[in-house]
């Protein structure tokens, strides 16, 4: 039995690494159905992009994209506890998967965390489900398709690995965010906002896979 589950295991993760290993060479126009029913297209990327699990050697840039995007946007204070939780690359790489997006030069513009139930830092998920967190795309690289890749390739984990539903957390200012993701086909689901701090609040989203 060990044996059965060590192969399903393997194979498992065999899957995950092709699936966030593979170039993102998306030339087609790529409709969706957006919460409210209606045909929506969502921003297609680079055709030189690439998004794949990230490797030790980006961390320390993920780290800083992540600490420009929320405390530079003004979602996280300067002094807040959250500023060393967005940089700890390594622990949530240890944790779950944390994908980048690089582009043609090597840079990185993009990141997102992956986490499937029972791992720390998901938040929000339940049994059968999956959640991803702290999406960020470098100002310079918005526009052209990143934090839609990056999302996409989170779908596709939870659609092709783990056939589960998808949830995410995001602050009310996230307007742009927000846009992206109902463009994607995400829906609000109310019931599950929550205060992760005093005064604060998050609203959540779910796309069923």
């Amino acid at each position: 039995m060990d044996g059965y589950k060590n192969r399903r295991t393997n194979a498992r993760q065999m899957k995950r690494e092709q699936l966030i290993g593979a170039m993102t060479h998306c030339r087609r126009r790529n409709t969706t159905l957006a919460h409210d029913g209606e045909a929506s297209e969502a921003p297609l990327p680079s055709p030189n992009m690439l998004v794949r699990q990230a490797r030790a050697e980006q961390y320390e840039a993920i780290g800083a994209l992540l600490e420009d995007v929320y405390v530079g946007g003004g979602f996280t204070q300067a002094d807040s506890p959250y500023r060393q939780v967005l940089r700890d690359v390594v622990g949530r790489a240890a944790r779950g998967r944390v994908l980048v997006a690089v582009d043609e030069a090597g840079r990185v513009v993009g990141s997102v965390t992956y986490c499937e139930y029972g791992v720390s830092d998901a938040h929000i998920a339940q049994p059968g489900e999956a959640e991803f967190r702290m999406l960020a795309v470098a100002p310079s690289a918005r526009r052209r398709g990143v934090g839609a890749a990056l999302v996409r390739a989170c779908m596709e984990l939870a659609r092709t690995v783990d056939g589960r539903m998808l949830r995410l957390s995001t602050e009310p200012a996230m307007s742009d965010a927000q846009r992206l993701y109902e463009t994607l086909g995400f829906v609000r689901t109310p019931e599950r906002d929550w205060s992760p701090w005093p005064d604060g609040w998050l609203l959540t989203y779910a796309l069923e896979v």
